[in-house]
């Protein structure tokens, strides 16, 4: 079992989960009074307006190393893996309107509950939240909608800490600048070893943050494509949520015939 914890504290999105599979978001039970002495940020502005990355490694260099190493070839496939749910679903856009109750039950998971939601919206005023199976009035919608790019808006608005702990010893903040720009912090003492470890503790929250754009991306592009296809108006925005389900079905599914493949 792995001793390392890969947190992300002001990101909180549907479920709780990060669709990549890469970070536990916004774990309050977690203190890291160690972190103070390098930012004069109080507990109400980090909430508020800091993205803050902690990750938490074991002690021994060479597992902290390849973990470091496991979660960044994990960021690319997911990257990887966005491309091919991006193709899924301009596929799906093509013959929406054509869809019947045979050809939904034909299909796999995520596109028979996309399909769903989407000839929902066609027949009535109403859609289905395929997270809870509860009907939603167009208000509840518009206000999920509303709440979920807002979420995915802080991406870009707010810069972030990335924190670096080895052995329970907080050894780097770095304070970055969503250009690409970061100043680092270093601990009195902090070894190069750790310093290595600390600098791809940064490359990952940048590979994630890259991929989670790329997500918000293919969703407002899918969520256009299906409402032109299905004639929903103003599902360019009223679908997003249903889009963003679907896509995290798809890397979900992914992930489980990856590591089948690999297991195998």
């Amino acid at each position: 079992m792995s001793d390392s914890r890969f947190t992300l504290t002001g990101l909180g999105l549907p479920d709780g989960e990060d669709p990549l599979g890469i970070w536990e978001l916004d774990a309050p039970e977690t203190s890291y009074p160690a972190a103070a002495a390098f930012s004069d940020t109080s507990p109400e502005e980090e909430a508020s307006e800091v993205l803050v990355w902690r990750v938490a490694l074991p002690a021994s260099r060479h597992q902290a190393a390849t973990e470091l190493r496991n979660r960044l070839a994990q960021a690319k496939v997911r990257q990887a893996n966005l491309e091919t749910a991006s193709r899924r679903l301009g596929n799906l856009s093509t013959g929406i309107a054509f869809s019947s109750a045979a050809s939904l039950s034909q299909s796999s998971r995520p596109e028979s509950a996309l399909m769903a939601e989407v000839m929902a919206f066609r027949g009535s005023a109403v859609a289905f939240d395929a997270g809870g199976g509860a009907t939603l009035s167009p208000v509840q919608l518009y206000e999920q909608c509303q709440d979920l790019l807002t979420r995915f808006r802080r991406l870009v608005q707010y810069y972030a800490r990335v924190e670096t702990s080895v052995g329970g010893r907080l050894v780097a903040l770095a304070v970055v600048d969503w250009s690409g720009d970061y100043d680092v912090t270093w601990q009195q003492g902090v070894s190069e070893a750790d310093m290595a470890l600390h600098l791809d503790t940064v490359r990952l929250a940048l590979a994630t943050r890259q991929a989670w754009l790329r997500l918000v991306s293919v969703v407002a592009s899918g969520a256009l494509s299906l409402s032109i296809k299905a004639s929903v108006p103003g599902g360019q925005f009223l679908l997003i949520p249903a889009v963003y389900r679907y896509v995290r079905d798809v890397l979900k599914e992914l992930e489980q015939v990856q590591v089948g493949t690999v297991s195998s």
